[in-house]
């Protein structure tokens, strides 16, 4: 979301675009309603556009009626192979009309515009223009193994008893995509560097010296009231 604003800013983007005027696969996308029992009814080439704002709002339709659950391994494996998965999938209902919830489709999709729009990475894009100038030196999405070992453990049931969900039976880390960076799930942080992220969103945007505003001087320094300085350290 946050490069998102930063692109409208810049007058880069507008709510009301298409999403095929940056990609324009997606003109092809189809309308397949679910039937209720684990198939869609495809109804062809999708007549209306989606737009931005739609994807932001989760009612563009895309990976809505159980079509995320269909995903294999191997659409998971990449950004991109996701990316083409949702293009292939199309919609399940049409644009606007409704929401549906989806975890990550539509953030990889802004990411993909994101990247058209201003020809970098996102992972480059999103530490030049936010963690670095906030200072968010623990959140990150690729973690060594030695960082993925801070994080809070998740723990699931099994056989009736209490098992460690981010470990395999071998006691090993499970790898959950770490290595991809996921427009809506994937990024981990620490409580101090979202204290930072919090503290620009509390100061309105408009810092005592400096704005950010996705521009060429982003973030250049925050003013924190010193009990905020000092919960951080």
């Amino acid at each position: 979301m946050d490069y998102t604003l930063a692109l409208m800013d810049e007058g880069k983007i507008s709510l009301c675009d298409p999403i095929e005027k940056y990609l324009p696969e997606c003109k092809k996308m189809h309308l397949r309603t679910p039937n209720g029992d684990g198939t869609f009814e495809d109804h062809g080439v999708l007549s209306e556009k989606i737009t931005v704002e739609q994807l932001l709002c989760h009612s563009s339709g895309i990976v809505s009626g159980g079509m995320f659950d269909r995903m294999t391994d191997k659409d998971r494996k990449t950004r991109n192979a996701a990316y083409q998965y949702y293009v292939r999938n199309g919609v399940s209902f049409v644009p606007g009309t409704m929401q549906e919830y989806n975890a990550s489709a539509s953030f990889d999709i802004m990411i993909r515009i994101m990247e058209t729009v201003t020809d970098e990475p996102y992972e480059s894009f999103l530490k030049r223009k936010l963690l670095e100038p906030l200072g968010m030196k623990d959140t990150l999405y690729v973690q060594t193994d030695t960082e993925a070992m801070r994080l809070v453990a998740m723990w699931d049931k099994k056989d009736g008893k209490a098992i460690h969900s981010a470990r395999d039976e071998k006691g090993e880390l499970v790898d959950y995509g770490r290595s991809v960076y996921w427009g809506g799930a994937g990024l981990s942080s620490t409580l101090s560097d979202y204290i930072r992220f919090a503290e620009m969103l509390r100061q309105a945007v408009y810092l005592k010296n400096s704005r950010y505003d996705g521009g060429a001087g982003a973030v250049t320094s925050l003013h924190f009231e010193q009990d905020v300085y000092a919960a951080m350290e």
